[in-house]
């Protein structure tokens, strides 16, 4: 599996999770927590810009 291919996964996965927290109390805070934890990061607007949390 390519590096891209891996990332579009655990964004999907990440994405489904933020779907099933949605409607709960504590929604804000488990976002927010969930995107603490990621290790990348795209840029709104520029899909193909890529940041990684622990290269920099």
């Amino acid at each position: 599996m390519s590096n891209l291919a891996a990332l579009t996964t655990q964004r999907d996965g990440l994405l489904k999770k933020i779907r099933e927290i949605e409607g709960s109390g504590n929604d804000v805070e488990k976002i927010l927590e969930a995107i603490k934890n990621q290790r990348w990061y795209f840029i709104k607007n520029k899909p193909k810009i890529l940041f990684d949390k622990n290269t920099g």
